[in-house]
């Protein structure tokens, strides 16, 4: 396995510049979606969503009645509706109304991750250990179910492949693991345990040749997809690594730490290829939790357990 560059280079562009900071939130953010139009971010808290704009620069709409934590969200595709995963249960939000039209019951703990597969069908998964793949008219259509608890979920459509991260923080000398599934046949492609402690995030790459797991162990691990097995590691955090995401067309992976001590809550922009890390920042005051790229690629927005996020602007960035 390859170690990743640990030296920093300057960036060969303008760094990414903070357009706005989002207050207000009663609690920790812990998810953060983009609407399709790439204008409208949607913030996941406790027991609401609260979509922000990105013209207006301001809240302009609050969705409720939401159980706990908001800790996943999914535009569908029109934009005109949200779902929401939360405590045992999945909620889909008309967002002109604002209103609940329908909801998806099953889960028997908190929902960690949803993924669009086509206009009738997305996926769950959650802490209760198993993955649903659900009918828009609220039928279960399939389940799976393991035995670690599911951090979170990523669908390669071209491959029709299913990513799982897995892991329980909270028992800190468990391994995080990487579940690859075959959604056509569902049959396990690969499970592997790559991490030391619970793997918190899972992304495919842009080419979708490989995958990348974040860790509460500080790491991130690229898994190549043809024959499962690791190919490099970045170890440029000092603390829990949360969350991930990539800038399309770019080769830049973005991830997020923080938790367990003090400061250290660092956002960093780095090749996936190399591991030449080309920007970091600590934009909050507590862990950053979640990251969400616009549709465009030229945004970026974290989430924090300090009760704010922040947008950035990511033009000319590695130019």
């Amino acid at each position: 396995m390859v170690f990743l560059a640990t030296v920093c280079h300057p960036a060969t562009g303008a760094d990414p510049l903070q357009v706005a900071s989002i207050p207000g939130f009663k609690d920790w953010v812990v998810d953060l979606r983009w609407h399709p139009d790439g204008r409208r971010l949607a913030c996941g808290s406790y027991e609401s969503v609260v979509l922000w704009s990105l013209d207006e620069k301001q809240n302009v709409a609050t969705l409720r009645g939401i159980s706990g934590y908001a800790t996943s969200l999914l535009f569908l595709a029109d934009g005109q509706q949200l779902l929401v995963g939360s405590y045992q249960r999945i909620q889909q939000f008309d967002l002109k109304t604002g209103k609940v039209v329908r909801e998806f019951r099953g889960h028997r703990g908190q929902v960690t991750g949803l993924a669009l597969v086509d206009e009738n069908l997305f996926l769950s998964v959650s802490d209760d250990q198993s993955l649903r793949q659900w009918t828009f008219k609220g039928q279960l259509d399939h389940l799976w179910e393991g035995d670690e608890p599911i951090t979170a979920l990523a669908y390669a459509p071209k491959q029709n492949l299913i990513a799982m991260s897995l892991g329980d923080e909270t028992r800190v000398t468990r391994p995080g693991e990487l579940v690859l599934l075959d959604r056509e046949e569902w049959t396990l492609r690969a499970r592997l345990q790559l991490h030391r402690s619970a793997a918190t995030d899972v992304l495919f790459s842009g080419d979708g040749l490989q995958v990348l797991t974040s860790s509460f162990d500080e790491t991130v691990i690229v898994t190549r997809i043809d024959q499962p097995e690791p190919v490099g590691i970045f170890k440029e955090h000092s603390r829990p690594v949360n969350c991930l995401a990539a800038i399309p067309g770019t080769g830049w992976m973005v991830t997020g730490s923080g938790g367990r001590f003090q400061k250290k809550n660092e956002l960093k922009i780095w090749k996936q290829a190399t591991g030449q890390v080309i920007f970091t920042a600590e934009p909050h005051a507590e862990r950053i939790s979640c990251l969400a790229l616009s549709p465009d690629g030229k945004y970026l927005a974290t989430g924090s357990h300090d009760k704010t996020a922040a947008v950035f602007e990511l033009q000319g960035l590695g130019q």
